[in-house]
């Protein structure tokens, strides 16, 4: 069973807990900014044993320990996230389970994120 956040801001426990690791160490990567153009990215790999359990530590410390089968097999086959957070706080989180298309996506997203920001920025001159 992978389990839902309920009403709030996460689609479920699992996302919660990216995004509290996510706030801890910081993403590898990030663009935008929830403020001046309402959108935030982060990737972040999980593709080493200490990303994962600094996961498993984050479901600890909300005490939704243990994770369940599905939450376990989903963490062990994801390899990077991305996460979004928009201005009003609500927070989504994409698997990956292969590099190749994490990075595809991440590229795209920054240089759609990067033209807004840069269009944003000449508005404002």
């Amino acid at each position: 069973m992978f389990r839902s956040y309920g009403p709030g801001k996460f689609d479920s426990l699992f996302d919660s807990w990216i995004y509290a690791v996510s706030l801890d160490g910081g993403p590898d990567e990030e663009v935008g900014n929830v403020y001046e153009i309402g959108e935030w990215y982060g990737f972040m790999s999980l593709d080493s044993q200490d990303a994962k359990q600094a996961v498993v530590d984050a479901a600890k410390e909300a005490g939704d320990a243990p994770l369940t089968e599905e939450e376990q097999e989903e963490l062990n086959n994801t390899v990077a996230v991305i996460i979004f957070e928009n201005s009003q706080g609500f927070v989504q989180v994409e698997d990956y389970f292969d590099m190749g298309e994490a990075h595809k996506d991440w590229n795209r997203i920054s240089k759609k994120i990067n033209e807004i920001m840069e269009a944003t920025e000449e508005d404002s001159d």
